[in-house]
């Protein structure tokens, strides 16, 4: 069986329009894959760049989002203060491995969550 990779099966703008629609109506990425003929790391690396997140993760919560472990490592989730703390930072100018150090997180995951908070800053508002 032939692997499937970015060079032998390059994502095109409209499959990454079909990802994005499709994780912003909830659908898994592991599903996504499968209905795409894509790899899973594919699919999360476009919602990372993308910022397509389902639902859910855009709705109000008193509660903070607990850390979880994903693909074996701890995931602690952006708070709200936070969010807002990195976009006067970056509207400051200040580089993101500074952000990053500032909120001892690693300089990828502010640049994705920066990506993210970018595409659905209407919905922040």
């Amino acid at each position: 069986m032939t692997q499937k990779t970015s060079k032998t099966n390059p994502t095109t703008d409209a499959e990454k329009a079909e990802i994005v629609r499709l994780r912003e109506e909830g659908v898994t990425k592991s599903a996504i894959a499968r209905r795409m003929g894509k790899s899973i790391g594919t699919i999360t690396h476009w919602c990372l760049m993308l910022g397509a997140e389902p639902p859910e993760a855009w709705k109000p919560s008193k509660r903070p989002r607990l850390p979880f472990v994903r693909d074996g490592r701890s995931v602690v989730p952006f708070t709200n203060e936070e969010d807002v703390q990195m976009r006067a930072w970056a509207a400051e100018g200040v580089p993101y491995t500074e952000i990053a150090h500032k909120l001892q997180r690693a300089p990828t995951s502010i640049r994705y969550r920066m990506l993210t908070l970018a595409r659905h800053e209407g919905l922040l508002d």
